[in-house]
């Protein structure tokens, strides 16, 4: 007999809520058992931006977050129109996360 997985903690985010400076939820995008994504309205480029957040569960797992300084570095190295680009990131604040945008 399957048992359900343990559920996965989650910020909660809904739209409207503010997920950065100048940053608002449009919609949840989807995730996995680290990170939550979100895409996000700014209002500095006027456009939308796509947020992945580490779930807090995580936000200080020394793994977790050298997992996503990995997943910067390895994007940072490629300069593409068609591939997204990483905006901005923070792997050591209250809410670490990557921002892309195309």
């Amino acid at each position: 007999m399957a048992t359900d997985p343990p559920p996965r903690s989650s910020w909660n985010l809904v739209v409207g809520d503010p997920v950065g400076p100048g940053r608002t939820v449009m919609r949840r995008s989807g995730g996995g058992d680290r990170y939550e994504v979100y895409v996000a309205w700014d209002e500095v480029r006027l456009s939308p931006v796509v947020m992945k957040r580490v779930r807090p569960d995580f936000s200080e797992d020394a793994s977790t977050l050298r997992g996503l300084t990995r997943d910067v570095e390895i994007m940072a190295a490629f300069d593409h129109p068609y591939i997204v680009r990483v905006l901005d990131h923070d792997a050591t604040g209250p809410h670490p996360h990557i921002t892309l945008n195309r």
